[in-house]
């Protein structure tokens, strides 16, 4: 099969027809964008080779040696970097040990491709090695069908729990705060539920009705058995890499979209002229600057200003902080030195993640992770994983009775705020509320977040 867009029929045209098509057992990575800051939409499936490791398995120079050889040979290398294999690779170890057990994610899971689809301004193009015969007459086989009826996904989200300590934990920072140990930690709590739709469609689903720009959907093994599925609609790009410039998009401060276009504008502008919003950023952009600059030629790292961009939903604040990577510095070691991402923790860093392992009852696993790929040629695209769910199949073949029972996933769904000394906490619960609300269309009763 040629590599050329010319030879791949108008099938192809639609990515989320070739999604649909997938077999069960295809092991698929999903980039989608919509809209002007977005990557390109990649889809890989069938890997030759994984990398997955879990908690107490993971040595990053190990990483590093998978994701050059494999784009050495011209291959695409996606997957993700779990919050707590961020963590590890900083140099914080054993934060977990009082918290819940996971959902039982890896610490990393990236696979390795030899072929990908691309859709660069909605064309259709086969990079990597030629695909098979019989793998691509199968796909056109399965297009040429109609297409099958589609019901919307409902979501069923259980109620938040009536002893919900999220205020308390944000006094208890501020305490921190006043006493200098830190100066804002970014605390998350959870949202759970059930779904009835299968992950794939669901994430079909949610990319079309809510878009980000760094949606991205990977399934794997989790530690004891069976699989997992995360489906990222994240608005925020994290890591790209091109030609050895680096970038990063740091955002902090949310305002929810107004029901008119006058009420709209006039909470663009709060966000926009808000001190607290201008310092929690300004704060994160240093402490990505300094990142940067571990790995970054000395006086190359920039700081563009700061922008109020808006999304389906909700409207952000964001800065844009790039650098050019230093010799023998490729993307694998860039995304290293960047995780945990700044926006996520807090300042300083590493007092940060020891107060969020203190409070946070859960893991994180994929959520605050990163997920994207690394490119031949040096190339890399990864999101922050902020509104991102974690499925977990409840019972997708059970048998009682003789009965088959539907199948259904469990689903979590962590939501988070920055915490400063000027912070409300019922302001802060409202911003996790906000943030949640992108599955809103979706969610059977009263609503999603609490």
């Amino acid at each position: 099969m040629s590599r050329s867009s010319s030879f791949l029929p108008s099938l192809f045209a639609d990515p989320w027809r070739v999604w649909a098509a997938l077999p069960p057992q295809a092991d698929p990575l999903m980039l989608w964008g919509a809209g002007e800051d977005a990557w390109t939409p990649r889809l890989a499936w069938n890997p030759v080779e994984r990398f997955t490791r879990f908690a107490g398995e993971f040595h990053p120079e190990e990483m590093v040696r998978f994701v050059e050889h494999h784009t050495g040979l011209g291959r695409l290398v996606g997957g993700m970097v779990s919050y707590e294999g961020g963590c590890h690779s900083f140099g914080k170890h054993g934060l977990a040990e009082h918290q819940a057990p996971g959902n039982g994610l890896p610490w990393v899971h990236l696979m390795a491709f030899p072929s990908w689809l691309e859709w660069n301004e909605g064309q259709p193009q086969w990079q990597g090695a030629a695909a098979s015969d019989e793998e691509m007459s199968a796909l056109i086989r399965i297009l040429s069908l109609p297409p099958g009826a589609s019901l919307p996904p409902r979501l069923h989200p259980h109620p938040p729990p009536p002893e919900e300590d999220y205020p308390q934990q944000i006094r208890w920072i501020q305490e921190q705060i006043r006493d200098g140990e830190v100066y804002q930690v970014n605390l998350a709590r959870w949202i759970s539920g059930w779904s009835d739709t299968a992950p794939r469609p669901l994430f079909a689903w949610l990319a079309a009705e809510r878009p980000g720009g760094y949606c991205a959907y990977l399934e794997g093994p989790r530690r004891e058995g069976g699989r997992f599925q995360v489906l990222s609609l994240s608005p925020e790009h994290f890591l790209s890499v091109e030609q050895q410039t680096v970038s990063t998009t740091p955002i902090k401060g949310t305002r929810p979209r107004g029901a008119t276009p006058e009420e709209d504008q006039q909470l663009a502008q709060a966000l926009e002229h808000s001190p607290k919003e201008q310092a929690e950023l300004n704060m994160v952009t240093d402490l990505l600057r300094n990142d940067l600059g571990r790995v970054c030629q000395t006086g190359s790292v920039a700081v563009q200003p700061r922008q109020v961009r808006p999304l389906p939903t909700l409207w952000h604040a964001s800065t844009r902080v790039t650098g050019r990577l230093a010799a023998g510095i490729g993307p694998a070691r860039a995304l290293l030195a960047l995780l945990p991402g700044g926006s996520v923790t807090g300042c300083p860093k590493g007092a940060a993640v020891e107060r969020i392992a203190r409070l946070e009852a859960h893991p994180r696993e994929a959520y605050t992770g990163a997920v994207g790929c690394f490119l031949p040629g040096g190339g890399a695209v990864f999101n922050l994983a902020i509104r991102t769910l974690t499925l977990i199949p409840e019972n997708s073949t059970p048998q009682f009775s003789g009965l088959s029972t539907p199948p259904r996933w469990r689903f979590q769904l962590p939501v988070g705020a920055g915490i400063t000394l000027l912070s409300d906490p019922q302001e802060e619960y409202r911003e996790t509320q906000t943030k949640a609300a992108f599955l809103q269309a979706f969610v059977s009763g009263k609503g999603i977040g609490g």
